[in-house]
């Protein structure tokens, strides 16, 4: 169970765990009792760099330096292999329907869309290298993607998925596309974080119908489709925008130390006297939040919504080791969780509102608005493994934990 440099993703319908080391590609069947079965597998992949599954569950994309290979899960004897030819692709991704492989080719000429039925190969437009090159629309109909046109101003086009084709070039009102996220199946939302810092909402078919800007150092902008919001900060601050009344919900600080007047929750983590790892409620006020920063503004590490944008969850530059959680209808924190570690990483259930969090350590924290659990993470006849990533089954009844070859799979409701 314990390897070296091995990927592990579970398959969106929760019935499978791929794994890939060096050459090989196993996957196992999940039990009810969380057993693993060996399923199929296959040899002489070559270097495995990522690992992804389609979203129906039946193929496997692995990609190594300008080319992937397909597995179907059905039939191990169907293999696929895409090459960029004279384009060399540094990252592959599937299309909602599963049948479609996108590619990024280096240095972001263009995206290149194999389709698995007619094999037929598109090439999408001229790129620009922003974090969120392309987006899916939430019902997998469009594609949207940044380019800079021939006059050298940034636009947005978009695409249909059934075919492939352009049906809007939307015109951007920033200076520099930092980002993009579609806030429903016919908007989308971008921002520039760089100069004209500003966060802009077109409709599908490019009408502009909002806009916020002269926000000062606009560093980390999140979108919950479900909720309808978009979360906003400058580093001070917290801002949620709600998308379908284009209002600003509120505002609130970013707090360093917690006072009497605020009500929240706080969690610590903290060693007993056998070494096991623990959580107390912290009642005493004030609490100090970290380390404060007086010369430098503390900056957003990490900000996401819950599955439908009830909750926020933030991690401050200043204070690694502390996750916010906020209830987005008041605009205020409710928790605040303070770990030995910094946070290696953290993610919502898709489905609930379940917030789990690893921080290298022998366990996982899940914070709900209910109740707040710690789950080990020791195997039977061996020491426990720090967990450092996290990944939900899109059922949402499944976490797997792994770090450095080791992983467990939890079920959290049970």
């Amino acid at each position: 169970m314990i390897q070296n440099k091995t990927l592990y993703s579970l398959s969106p319908c929760e019935s499978y765990l791929a794994s890939a080391m060096k050459e090989k590609l196993i996957v196992h069947q999940v039990q009810d009792t969380l057993q693993l079965q060996h399923y199929c597998s296959w040899t002489n992949c070559g270097s495995i760099y990522k690992l992804r599954w389609s979203p129906d569950s039946s193929k496997i994309l692995i990609s190594s330096k300008g080319s992937c290979q397909i597995y179907s899960v059905d039939d191990s004897n169907w293999k696929c292999t895409l090459q960029g030819g004279t384009l060399e692709c540094e990252d592959f991704l599937w299309s909602p329907d599963s049948m479609s492989v996108i590619a990024l080719s280096a240095n972001n000429v263009c995206l290149v869309v194999w389709c698995l039925i007619n094999r037929a190969i598109i090439k999408l437009g001229t790129l620009k290298p922003v974090n969120s090159i392309f987006k899916f629309s939430p019902n997998g109909s469009w594609l949207s993607l940044t380019e800079v046109s021939s006059l050298g101003r940034h636009v947005i086009r978009v695409y249909s998925c059934s075919n492939w084709t352009l049906v809007q070039t939307i015109e951007c009102e920033v200076t520099n596309i930092s980002g993009l996220s579609w806030v429903d199946d016919g908007s989308i939302a971008y921002w520039d974080t760089l100069f004209s810092r500003k966060v802009c909402i077109s409709l599908l078919c490019g009408t502009h119908i909002a806009k916020f800007e002269n926000i000062p150092s606009l560093e980390k902008i999140d979108v919950s489709v479900s909720g309808g919001l978009i979360a906003m900060s400058n580093g001070k601050e917290i801002q949620i925008i709600n998308v379908p009344t284009l209002r600003v919900l509120g505002k609130a600080p970013i707090l360093q130390c917690i006072d009497d007047s605020v009500n929240i929750v706080v969690y610590r983590e903290v060693l007993n006297l056998e070494c096991v790892l623990q959580y107390e409620t912290v009642n005493s006020r004030p609490y100090v939040v970290g380390k404060q920063k007086h010369e430098k503004e503390q900056l957003i590490h990490k900000m996401s919504f819950s599955y439908d944008g009830t909750f926020l969850s933030t991690v401050v530059s200043s204070s690694l080791s502390s996750v916010w959680i906020w209830d987005v209808k008041k605009v205020a924190p409710v928790c605040l969780i303070t770990f030995i570690n910094n946070v290696t990483d953290l993610k919502w259930c898709s489905t609930s509102n379940h917030l789990a969090v690893a921080t290298g350590s022998d366990s996982i924290f899940i914070w709900s608005p209910t109740d707040s659990l710690s789950h080990s993470l020791e195997w039977t006849n061996q020491k426990a493994f720090p967990g450092k990533h996290l990944q939900w089954s899109d059922p949402g009844n499944l976490l797997l934990v792994y770090s450095k070859g080791c992983y467990k799979i939890l079920s959290i409701f049970n």
